[in-house]
């Protein structure tokens, strides 16, 4: 759906976004949300579930995060400064548990 949304917009399947240049076309790769902060921002996995770690890996990288009180908020603004910029394009996505809350590992 994108590639053809870019191609009626542009004429071609790629695009420039933020100053890179991203190819639509083709099959995506999936990765789950927790992973792309290890694979794509860098983050050591044993960070994951701790929301003071995690907090002090932002300040000793100059991340400001203002939402602090929950693992979740601080794993999500983690990730938009970290991961959503790098993606092209990949289907980053977070597996639910049951009742549709977001899994992300216990606080």
């Amino acid at each position: 759906m994108f590639a053809r949304v870019a191609r009626e917009v542009t004429g071609s399947d790629t695009i420039t976004y933020q100053g890179n240049t991203i190819d639509l076309g083709g099959s995506w790769p999936r990765i789950p949300l927790l992973d792309s902060l290890t694979e794509i921002g860098g983050i050591d996995k044993e960070l994951l579930g701790d929301r003071e770690g995690l907090l002090s890996y932002a300040r000793a990288n100059g991340i400001k995060i203002t939402k602090q009180e929950r693992l979740g908020k601080v794993i999500t603004k983690l990730f938009d400064v970290l991961g959503g910029a790098k993606t092209h394009p990949t289907d980053i996505y977070h597996r639910l548990s049951g009742g549709g809350i977001p899994a992300f590992p216990a606080e």
